[in-house]
């Protein structure tokens, strides 16, 4: 006899742990996938890859988890990452403007609560180049 499948959508725990490393594993392979030249985003599987991955992050969402790349953002000392390159980091502290260059991981958000901060690399803005 097989054994018995519990078909009600009953809750499940899992630990906040968890939820984040999932979600920093599917948002590493959206930026693995999207990083590959144009004749590797042709390879075969490449398509069924990229599925899974919107898949998993639309049941992530649905579950109330939202993944944040910050990259491109203008940075505030009172954002909730770990900032890897404190240098530039302090020198935004000190009057300059900076911006995230990099993101490391993600901050990952669960039902409005940042339950993993990101990783980031920040730099001045140059303001000369603008």
């Amino acid at each position: 006899m097989p054994p018995e499948v519990d078909s009600d959508e009953s809750p499940v725990l899992v630990g906040r742990s968890a939820l984040s490393s999932l979600a920093t594993e599917v948002w590493r392979i959206r930026k693995a996938v999207a990083r590959l030249d144009q004749p590797a985003r042709s390879a075969p599987g490449l398509a069924a890859l990229r599925f899974a991955a919107r898949s998993m992050e639309r049941v992530l969402t649905e579950l109330g988890i939202e993944i944040m790349d910050l990259h491109g953002r203008s940075y505030d000392p009172g954002m909730c990452v770990k900032v890897e390159h404190i240098s530039l980091a302090s020198e935004a502290a000190n009057g300059g403007e900076a911006r995230i260059v990099e993101t490391l991981e993600p901050t990952v958000v669960f039902r409005g609560k940042v339950i993993a901060p990101g990783r980031v690399v920040v730099a001045p803005v140059d303001k000369e180049g603008s």
